[in-house]
């Protein structure tokens, strides 16, 4: 595996190689871990609490890593709710409003 960047208590997000067309934006994973199962790499974790789909918050997911098409490191959850809510403002206040 190639090297990895400090993940420990950063929020990532996650988004598939050959997203299937009903996966929307990405999955976000806290906790997040590598392990090897069946001589596979995976990224474990928490599902986090801030994703749309309330029904998956907290359980355990892992995606095999070499699904990943790309992957985004959050410096904290704070970080992470900021950007969620600047992408869902209005178009022209990202430009007018700061």
């Amino acid at each position: 595996m190639a090297e990895i960047p400090e993940l420990k208590g950063k929020p990532v997000g996650i988004v598939l190689a050959n997203d299937p067309s009903e996966q929307v934006g990405m999955l976000i994973l806290e906790n997040v871990t590598f392990v090897t199962q069946g001589g596979r790499d995976f990224i474990t974790g928490i599902i986090s609490g801030v994703q749309s789909e309330l029904w998956v918050a907290g359980l355990t997911a892992a995606v095999a890593w070499d699904s990943v098409g790309y992957y985004v490191v959050f410096s904290s959850h704070d970080e992470y709710k900021a950007r969620i809510i600047a992408s869902k403002r209005p178009w022209w206040r990202r430009f007018f409003v700061r």
